[in-house]
Parts: C-alpha cells; sequence; structure tokens
C-alpha cells in the first residue's frame, strides 16, 4: 500500500512552515512544559473559520489554503487547511494542522459518521505501520454530540521520538481533522490540549449567493459544438481535469469527475455532441438518449416508455428526463441518471449526470447543465 496518507502531514508542515515569515520569536523547547505544570509563554489564539465550519485556537503565524466550491444558487461547500507554528521557534516537526472538508450530498447520518471515522482511522493505522510507527491510542470521542475519533501515533525520526495525535470529528455536512506533529515532550503540553480543546464544530453548509461558475474553467469542444465551464483542478473536489475524446467522426465526448473529499463518492458529468446529415427530432433524440447513453447502465427495453419534459429556447429544442436504478457492478454507487438534450437542425449535444440519490437535491446536475453553452453555428469539422 502506497505510504502517502501520513507522511502527507510531515511534508505539509515541512513546507509550511518553512514559508512562514519569522516574524514572532517562538519559544524554545525546554520552556514547554508536560499538561498540568508551566503554560508556554506564547497563548493560542481562537480563530473563527471563514468557512463557518469550525472555530479553534491557533498562533498568530499561520498558512492556509481554502477551496469554495458552489454546487448550487446558494449553496458553498469548502475543504480548508491551516497549518500554525505551535511554539515560538519555527520547526519542522512541531505545527499545528487544522484540515476540514464539506460534502456536497445531503445531510450525513449517525451511520454515514460511523464509516467515515473508522475509514479514517483504518488509513492512519495503515499509514502508521507503513512507517514503522506504534498506535498508543485508537477511541471514539464525542464533542458535544458530534461523533469522533482520537488517535496518538509515535515514530522515530532520524533518531529522535516524535508523535501525531489526531482528533477527527464529522459533523451533518463536514469531515474536521485536528493534528499535532512535535516530539513526545509537546504531544500532551498545556498548549497542545488547549488546542484540542478549543474546537467548536458547527453544523450546516454555507449559503451564499453568488453567480454560478465564478472561478470555473470553460473547455470547448474540439469541433466547437459546444463549451461547458467546470470547477478548476482540485485535490479533494475535482483531481483531475475533464477528458475529451472522439466518439466518431461527428461526434466528440467530454467527461468530467466530481469527487466527494467526505463520503468519497463520486458524481459523473459527461457531455456528448452529434453531428447529423438529417434533422433531429423528438424522437431520433430520444432514441439516441436511450440506446447510446441509458442502455449503459440499464437494458434499454426497460426503458421505452421514459418519460420526458421539452421545451424551447431562442430556437434551440431541450428534452430532459431522469432514470432512476438500482447499483449494479458496473456502477455500484450509480442510482440517478439526469439527461438534458439539445438539438438545433442536425446539431445535437445531450448531457448526462450520474450520481448517488444523496446529491439529487445538490441540484449540482442543474448547475452544470445550465453552464453550457450549445453553438452549433460554431461547428468546425475534425481534421
Amino acid at each position: 500500500m502506497r505510504k502517502n496518507f501520513l507522511i502527507n502531514y510531515l511534508a505539509l508542515t515541512c513546507i509550511l512552515s518553512l514559508s512562514m515569515s519569522p516574524a514572532i520569536s517562538y519559544a524554545q523547547d525546554h520552556n514547554v512544559a508536560r499538561a498540568g505544570k508551566k503554560k508556554e509563554k506564547e497563548e493560542l489564539e481562537i480563530h473563527k473559520s471563514i468557512t463557518n465550519i469550525f472555530d479553534v485556537k491557533f498562533a498568530k503565524e499561520y498558512k492556509y489554503k481554502i477551496f469554495p466550491f458552489q454546487f448550487n444558487n446558494d449553496s458553498v461547500a469548502y475543504t480548508v487547511e491551516i497549518v500554525s507554528p505551535m511554539v515560538k521557534k519555527i520547526s519542522n516537526n512541531k505545527n499545528i494542522i487544522v484540515k476540514a472538508a464539506q460534502t456536497f450530498g445531503s445531510e450525513l447520518t449517525q451511520k454515514d459518521a460511523k464509516i467515515i471515522l473508522e475509514r479514517e482511522s483504518e488509513k492512519y493505522m495503515q499509514s502508521a505501520d507503513d512507517i514503522g510507527g506504534t498506535v498508543m491510542v485508537n477511541e471514539d470521542i464525542l464533542d458535544n454530540g458530534f461523533a469522533g475519533k482520537e488517535i496518538y501515533i509515535t515514530y522515530t525520526d532520524r533518531g529522535k521520538k516524535y508523535g501525531l495525535r489526531i482528533k477527527v470529528y464529522v459533523t451533518n455536512f463536514s469531515k474536521v481533522e485536528q493534528v499535532i506533529n512535535a516530539p513526545i515532550s509537546n504531544i500532551y503540553s498545556y498548549k497542545s490540549n488547549d488546542f484540542f480543546d478549543s474546537i467548536r464544530l458547527h453544523d450546516g453548509i454555507t449559503q451564499k449567493a453568488n453567480p454560478l461558475g465564478v472561478g470555473w474553467v470553460d473547455y470547448t469542444a474540439k469541433n466547437k459544438i459546444f463549451t461547458v465551464t467546470l470547477p478548476p483542478v482540485n485535490s479533494e473536489y475535482t483531481p483531475n481535469p475533464p477528458r475529451l475524446s472522439t466518439k466518431t467522426a461527428t461526434s466528440e465526448i467530454l467527461d468530467f469527475e466530481i469527487k466527494d473529499p467526505v463520503t468519497e463518492d463520486s458524481v459523473f458529468y459527461k457531455a456528448t455532441s452529434y453531428k447529423s446529415k438529417k434533422k433531429f427530432g423528438t424522437n431520433s433524440v430520444k432514441h439516441i438518449i436511450v440506446n447510446s447513453h441509458l442502455s449503459r447502465f440499464v437494458n434499454g427495453s426497460k426503458i421505452k416508455k421514459l418519460a420526458t419534459e421539452e421545451s424551447i429556447i431562442d430556437g434551440t429544442k431541450i428534452l430532459r428526463t431522469r432514470l432512476i436504478i438500482a447499483p449494479n457492478k458496473k456502477f455500484p454507487g450509480i442510482n440517478v441518471i439526469f439527461v438534458e438534450a439539445h438539438y438545433k437542425g442536425n446539431t445535437l449535444v445531450i448531457q448526462e449526470f450520474s450520481c448517488a440519490s444523496r446529491y439529487v437535491k445538490s441540484d449540482l446536475h442543474n448547475t452544470l447543465f445550465s453552464l453550457m453553452k450549445f453553438h452549433p453555428d460554431k461547428y468546425k469539422a475534425p481534421e
């Protein structure tokens, strides 16, 4: 198994602490006492996360990165990472880390929380084994009703003993991790305990009515029939750019995957263009939807009577439908497929969004569908 899960924290603290400005001098290690003894000279300060996921204490100096994912007209999910030096002397292995991510699906249940926490625990256990560390603590915890895990791992680096003390919580939309990476003498110090005890977790998802697609990236098909606007590449939600491929000489496909960093599910968006010698009509479009798109998920004969909605905007005909299926071995996490077709004359674009039922109310499918620009007049034959 790859050894990067736990080691990523060690690398993260090294990179970010080296880049911090040393405007404040940090206390020496020997001034840091064990819990219940003399307090460290530099107190931590309460900080309210701009994501509204948590409030927590850390030092005045810190580095953070944040990614907002606005998945519908008024809801934003965030991922955020904060690294703050633990004591006054900046050091690669004496840091506080807070990491949070939000689901863009439905509210998390107690069952979901248990699955997420067990998965996180297993990752840390395996990674501790990979680096030759020892798991000292791995137990369930609660914080104001929020379920969590507390984990403590010791390891040796160049002959010196270090520890990773971790608390992971799940709220109704978020996963929040607190981590201290420090020498053994710092792990249960007053300041360490103050950091862990200071966390205040908040329910909910941020409501923010911004125009859709702000900061997103346009991708135009090679044949110029359509342009889609998609989130930029991000390590949590969108780790890979869209993939453009040619289906036939007159058809092109764009595939895009969006991941949920909390549940680790994926949803899938696809846009496919068609150029025909004949004009497209309602029946021919339905035939293509059933036989070239939905038949990938279920036998085509079972969806011949598929219910559809039709409309016309500026001369472009639009056909919409939705299919609910039972998950299968080929698509284990998919049970809902949304389809929207735009056609005019002999040009057609079919958008497809497939997901688990927990993502239906997110309205992400309508967000992506609404940002597609259909411009058949710009068609350019492939070279």
